[in-house]
């Protein structure tokens, strides 16, 4: 199974995110493992922007937190699952 051109570039984003800082031990392995799970998730295909601010990482599509899609967390794979939820419950119609 190859790897999704998604996922190859969001460990590319996350390579240019980190340049220039030290690397925590275990960068290149998570590069890695990223880059071996295969996803077709709304994070593989819409390929959110994926920055670390301060110990949190933001996956988001568009241009801010408040009008675009996000999802937040302590990992890279937490912020990109919480970002497939936001995205798949904005598709959804709101219960009346």
């Amino acid at each position: 199974m190859s790897t999704p051109i998604a996922l190859r570039a969001q460990i590319g984003k996350f390579r240019q995110h980190e340049c220039g800082k030290s690397r925590p031990a275990g960068h290149r392995t998570k590069s890695r493992a990223l880059l071996r799970r295969p996803s077709t998730g709304p994070a593989a295909v819409r390929r959110p922007r994926v920055v670390k601010q301060g110990s949190v990482w933001i996956a988001l599509l568009g241009p801010d937190v408040q009008s675009g899609i996000a999802g937040v967390g302590a990992t890279i794979e937490a912020a990109l699952a919480a970002f497939d939820r936001q995205y798949l419950n904005r598709l959804r119609p709101a219960a009346a």
